[in-house]
């Protein structure tokens, strides 16, 4: 997921919510991941 492509997230808020409280990580936080330049893919 690199190059000049562009992404769109969606999620949904309850889900998000819950993912908060059982593991401290937002959602949009986790966006970041699949942006970095420097991930690995096969």
């Amino acid at each position: 997921m690199t190059g000049d492509t562009t992404y769109e997230f969606e999620w949904d808020d309850v889900k998000a919510a819950g993912n908060l409280v059982k593991h401290g990580v937002e959602f949009n936080e986790t966006m970041s991941v699949f942006l970095d330049p420097l991930m690995m893919s096969r």
